[in-house]
């Protein structure tokens, strides 16, 4: 079953954690811009993109918090999508980081 969904020991999970501060300007344009870059790059790959979607405890600590679930059959994949975003982010609103094999999606 866990191999039909495509879950581990199947494939590989990575969870990209994106944030950006409450009063930050043009940071759901950008949200939106980065969605898109990842998709491209996540079909290209064929990696399985999930989000990104608001998080569990959506703001916290006066920042707004989004995750995407990534599934791939190497890590290689799952970082190069990992590399794109923070090229994407580097002097915006957002910020990103990779979390591989996730032990809790809060």
């Amino acid at each position: 079953m866990r191999g039909k969904r495509k879950y581990p020991p199947f494939v590989h999970l990575a969870l990209i954690r994106i944030n950006h501060a409450l009063d930050a300007e043009c940071a759901s344009t950008e949200l939106a811009s980065l969605s898109n870059i990842l998709r491209a790059n996540a079909r290209e790959l064929g990696v399985a993109l999930l989000g990104p979607a608001p998080a569990p405890l959506h703001i916290l600590k006066g920042q707004k918090r989004f995750h995407c679930l990534l599934k791939g059959k190497n890590w290689q994949d799952l970082r190069s999508l990992y590399s794109a975003a923070v090229e994407k982010t580097r002097k915006g609103p957002l910020s990103v980081r990779l979390d591989l094999d996730p032990l809790s999606m809060m």
